[in-house]
């Protein structure tokens, strides 16, 4: 289970900063917040995602990425940043069922 849950589990992922292994749907939080390297990033506040700060000012200038929607209405997803189906089943069919193009763990 641990191996599973280490290298293979298509609802975790590993931070691009610090390699811990994280759910997909925190991995936001974990970069703002809990990261051990969270002071190179940035939330966006347009998509409320975390941006590396050397990517920040074109990232806001450009203005491209999509307006967030309140959490009642919609996750989105870290990996693709595309919106999906709010709530823990959003995250289940998104990353289980449909699987996430840009998920290295999909089955």
């Amino acid at each position: 289970m641990d191996i599973h849950l280490w290298k293979e589990c298509p609802m975790l992922t590993t931070c691009p900063n610090c390699a811990q292994v994280v759910e997909i749907s925190a991995l936001n939080q974990h970069l703002l917040e809990e990261c051990e390297n969270r002071k190179v990033m940035r939330k966006c506040p347009r998509c409320k995602e975390a941006i590396p700060m050397d990517e920040y000012k074109q990232h806001t200038d450009e203005m491209s990425c999509g307006q967030a929607l309140p959490l009642d209405q919609a996750n989105r997803c870290p990996l693709c940043h595309q919106d999906i189906q709010p709530g823990e089943i959003g995250w289940k069919k998104h990353l289980l069922y449909e699987g996430c193009p840009n998920n290295d763990r999909t089955i």
